[in-house]
């Protein structure tokens, strides 16, 4: 049975949280059709404009002119759905356009017909549907019922009312037995039973028999249950027996009082699991298949809510899950044994609305003073009504005062007031708190009837109210006797050993009320030198004491005050603003924070933790707004408060129905998405940027704290969390084959089956196995060639120091044997001076050419800069002897042209050879050496004055010979330019 709340004329109330969605919520369109569930768990909500499946968070829409061509409807309104039998099949029916058949896995539309725009058949308004094996059947607003054969897809047959009655009545629904008998819901007319097989009518249930007679009435809604169509009208209900079409239980309806909605205008019906939701002009109510315990459902926290339940346009339930289809949108009720009662707005339309409950206060059984910052209300708790208190204050805290009265403390002083909500005379009543009842309370505690403890908010100490004696005295941190640490006090509270904890800031005084002592704690945490500070709340449970420490968590103390356990984040426990703290069971505690409300199972230290969607009034609580009352707990704060039913906690052992959802491959062209909800392998092309792998979890009681993981095998074996987010980013993968492994949690934490899909990553041209087969052959193609140029670099240094071998050894030797034969003849002929000059000659000759190897191998000088300058030590001293003008002319580009070794060497020779030779023969007055550089080639002469000679009479030497192999070693050409009277010129051109 759903939450009970109260009773009133045989009739119960039940409260239900409720979540309301629309088309802010993804739905297509807000005016809901029907709704049916497949077989994996897809809720498929057909609307006025398109058709949505759902999981619990996201929508996937079908509609006229959507953008993707295969969920592209051929109408708006979507008037009727249903379930092919095979199960991976959904028929959606549209007035005017025909009938749709779609693949649930996909989400895709497969095939349309009877669609007749274009031909001259006229259109229908297509507008229920209902099916028996391969057979579906269709009624139309204007009396027409089409059979057709979903396997041949072509129609069996056509059969309009006007045929059998004159006049065409309107087929309200469509409905069909186990063997094949076609039942037909006609507007004012009642019920035919037709055979389509034999295409032949069986029976006529009238009006009369339906109870109906002398009514204007429409069929609203039909389902069948064990052998029994219930049938919802205009006019009621009716139940009929298919196998007999008897009507039954028309004498209960009429006589029993608690059944009056059922007599009434009804719109839609659901019957699961033996019990029977109805809605109706009065709202929505429940009955089991016998038609016994009615009960009015009503939405907790708002009054506006109530249209959603009123006429709505279908119902689906399975489990605790229910759900309303109305014009204004979809109601969800995910719990409907939900241990939560929310209540902001005040049930029965009074207008009355608790916008911040700063504390709350039992004042009957099921009523609630809630202190709030605008007003005192009244709620009561078993018929959602709220009143207001006849004078408006901002109230902190209340409590309750001997004789039955209750105070309130507000801005504006104590008001006292008795379980009538009527306001009293404090005065009267209670003179003695006159003095203090300016003051501004924010806890109290009895410790008798008639000793009561109270705290001031504005830190004026301890009031110790003795109503038997009429006194009231404070004990402040200068009292005599028992004295405070501190004046900010958070909460009083008086346990099973009666004392009093006065909670305050960065200290617990424990008053021994019946020894008049007080002992202060200062609480630390293990390992920590700093207090903690902020201590809001306590409770005792599993014979301990807890505490909600703020900033810190729930904290459980040894008898001897110190800190036995520290429950906090890596625990589950959402928030650590934490306010009220109570015991929910022997094994379990609640407490509520700035965001949500925990419960914390004291033996295994699991927290689970409720929000504003679970049924809460608000995320939002109030640090002092908390009670019990009988059975149930309280908790407030922003928008009211909610009542807790500490026996309506259960664990969903049911993990959600996970699939892969879509995939999305972000292109440079273009993105691409599939939605296949048994997508097994993905081929991911090599230009993918990222790929977006999401996910479905099928979940409706709790589906935003589904929580994901995920294996990306084999880069890492371990669970990744995804957190609540139902998709997967993959950028950077390497190609390859991988397996993708992810699995979802219910609110329990409860762990589904893993899935999986093959990912195949094409690799890149880059990352191709040719090209890698290409990079290592031209790798190697490279390094053999590294290797030849290497080997002929060395085989031409290796001919280089061949010819400066041969060099040296024609030319220093055959000079140091001239020395030695002039050596020999000096010393035979010590007199003769000749010899020594020429041995002085020769050994000159010998050091120059030494010099001039060595300056050949330094690789440090190899610019013409260093050629010039050797040259120059050569000429200058040579010319300036014979009395001969050296002039050079080097263009600026030339000077750090780099020159090879072998180039160095031949040029220095060349230019050696010719400047010597000028000296020599020509009897110049003027040398000039020039060298100009045009791009890269260099252009060298050396030209004279001097004599010259007619090369075509004289006969070259070995001089002449040597410049032209030389240049060519060089890799220059050389020519000499000559004639009698007019100088001689050597020019060397770069090749």
């Amino acid at each position: 049975m759903l939450l009970i709340a109260c009773q009133a004329a045989g009739q119960e109330t039940a409260f239900v949280p409720l979540t309301r969605l629309s088309v802010d919520n993804g739905l297509s369109n807000s005016n809901i059709r029907k709704i049916v569930q497949d077989k994996y768990g897809f809720l498929w909500i057909s609307t006025q404009d398109g058709l949505n499946r759902f999981e619990g968070k996201q929508m996937e829409v079908l509609s006229a002119g959507n953008k993707h061509l295969q969920r592209s409807l051929p109408g708006q309104d979507i008037y009727d759905i249903a379930l092919d039998q095979s199960g991976d099949y959904l028929w959606a029916l549209v007035p005017y356009a025909g009938l749709s058949k779609i693949d649930i896995r996909t989400v895709r539309i497969v095939k349309n017909y009877l669609n007749t725009h274009g031909t001259r058949q006229p259109n229908y308004w297509y507008k229920c549907l209902a099916q028996h094996q391969n057979k579906l059947f269709i009624g139309t607003n204007e009396g027409l019922i089409i059979g057709f054969d979903k396997n041949k897809e072509e129609e069996l047959f056509r059969l309009q009312t006007k045929d059998l009655f004159g006049i065409d009545y309107q087929v309200d629904k469509l409905a069909c037995t186990s063997d094949g008998r076609l039942y037909i819901f006609l507007s004012g007319k009642g019920i035919l039973v037709y055979d389509p097989e034999k295409k032949r009518l069986i029976e006529h249930i009238s009006p009369k028999d339906l109870y109906l007679d002398g009514y204007a009435f429409q069929f609203t809604d039909v389902t069948e249950n064990a052998g029994v169509f219930w049938i919802t009208t205009t006019m009621g209900l009716r139940c009929l027996a298919s196998h007999n079409n008897q009507v039954l239980y028309p004498r209960k309806l009429q006589t029993t009082p608690s059944l009056w909605f059922l007599n009434k205008s009804l719109s839609t019906i659901s019957v699961y699991n033996g019990q029977v939701l109805y809605s109706g002009w009065n709202g929505l109510f429940q009955t089991d298949t016998e038609l016994n315990n009615p009960v009015q459902i009503q939405p907790t926290r708002n009054y506006d809510n109530h249209d959603f339940f009123e006429m709505a346009n279908c119902i689906f339930q399975q489990g605790q899950v229910v759900w309303v289809g109305s014009p204004y949108g979809l109601a969800w009720i995910k719990n409907r044994f939900s241990p939560f009662m929310a209540l902001t707005n005040s049930l029965n339309g009074n207008g009355n609305r608790i916008k911040h409950s700063m504390s709350l206060l039992p004042v009957t059984d099921s009523v609630i003073a809630v202190c709030a910052d605008d007003a005192l209300y009244f709620a009561n708790h078993q018929t959602g009504t709220i009143n207001k208190f006849a004078l408006p204050d901002f109230y902190l805290t209340a409590f309750k005062a001997p004789g039955g009265l209750f105070i309130a403390s507000g801005d504006n002083g104590f008001k006292l007031f008795n379980a009538a909500q009527q306001p009293l005379s404090l005065e009267k009543y209670f003179p003695e708190l006159l003095p203090v009842s300016q003051d501004l309370l924010v806890s109290a505690a009895a410790y008798t009837d008639s000793l009561i403890f109270m705290a001031s908010q504005n830190q004026h100490g301890l009031y110790k109210w003795n109503h038997q004696t009429r006194t009231v005295t404070t004990i402040t941190d200068s009292s005599a006797g028992p004295r405070l640490e501190s004046h900010v006090i958070n909460r009083l509270y008086v346990d099973s050993r009666k004392r009093l904890w006065i909670l305050c800031d960065n200290v617990i005084s424990l008053y021994d009320i019946r020894n008049n002592s007080m002992q202060h704690f200062t609480l630390r945490e293990p390992g920590q030198q700093k207090p903690m500070s902020v201590l809001m709340d306590i409770c005792e449970a599993d014979n301990s004491i807890w505490l909600a420490v703020y900033g810190v968590g729930i904290v459980n103390l040894n008898h001897d005050m110190s800190v036995k356990n520290i429950y906090a984040l890596q625990h589950g426990i959402n928030d650590l603003g934490l306010y009220k703290i109570m015991k929910l069971s022997d094994s379990s505690l609640i407490a509520s924070s700035n965001n949500g409300i925990t419960v914390l199972n004291t033996r295994n230290g699991k927290a689970t933790n409720y929000f504003e969607e679970d049924g809460l009034q608000s995320s939002s609580f109030e640090e002092t707004s908390g009670c019990i009352s009988g059975n149930y707990l309280f908790l407030g704060g922003f928008n009211g408060f909610t009542r807790i039913d500490p026996k309506k906690f259960l664990t969903n052992s049911k993990p959600p129905a996970l699939y892969f959802a879509n995939a999305n491959i972000r292109m440079p062209e273009a993105d691409t998405d599939s939605l296949n909800i048994f997508m097994e392998s993905l081929t991911v092309p090599s230009d993918a940027s990222q790929v977006t792998i999401g996910f479905s979890a099928v979940n409706y009681t709790g589906p935003e704290k589904v929580r994901y993981q995920y294996k990306l095998l084999p880069v890492s074996n371990q669970w990744e969390s995804s957190g609540h987010e139902p998709f997967l980013n993959l950028v950077g993968i390497g190609p390859g084959s991988y397996t993708l492994l992810v699995r979802a949690s219910n609110e329990d934490g409860v762990w589904s089956e893993p899935i999986r899909m093959t990912l195949h990553f094409q690799p890149k041209w880059f990352q191709t196995w040719w090209f890698t087969v290409l990079c290592i052959a031209v790798a190697l193609g490279i390094i053999l060639l590294l290797v030849r140029m290497r080997l002929h670099q060395l085989s031409r240094e290796e001919a280089i120091r061949r010819k400066l071998s041969n060099d040296l050894h024609d030319d220093l030797g055959s000079t140091l044997n001239s020395v030695k034969v002039h050596a020999n003849l000096a010393m035979m002929d010590p007199g003769n001076t000749t010899y020594l000059q020429r041995i002085k000659e020769g050994t000159q000759q010998a050091i120059v050419s030494t010099r001039d190897l060595i300056w050949v191998l330094d690789d440090k000088k190899d610019t013409v800069d260093h050629l010039i300058s050797r040259v120059m030590q050569f000429a200058e001293p040579l010319c300036d002897a014979q009395g001969i003008t050296l002039t050079r002319n080097i263009s600026t580009d030339a000077w750090s042209h780099k020159l090879g070794k072998e180039e160095k060497r031949n040029l220095y020779m060349i230019l050696k050879e010719s400047i010597n030779n000028s000296v020599k023969y020509a009897h110049c007055r003027n040398i000039l050496l020039e060298i100009l550089k045009e791009g890269k080639r260099l252009h060298i002469s050396v030209s004279d004055d001097g004599s010259g000679f007619n090369q075509d009479t004289v006969t070259p030497g070995n001089g002449t010979t040597n410049i032209y192999s030389r240049a060519k070693d060089a890799g220059y050409q050389a020519m000499i330019r000559t004639s009698p009277g007019k100088g001689t010129t050597v020019q060397l051109t770069a090749t």
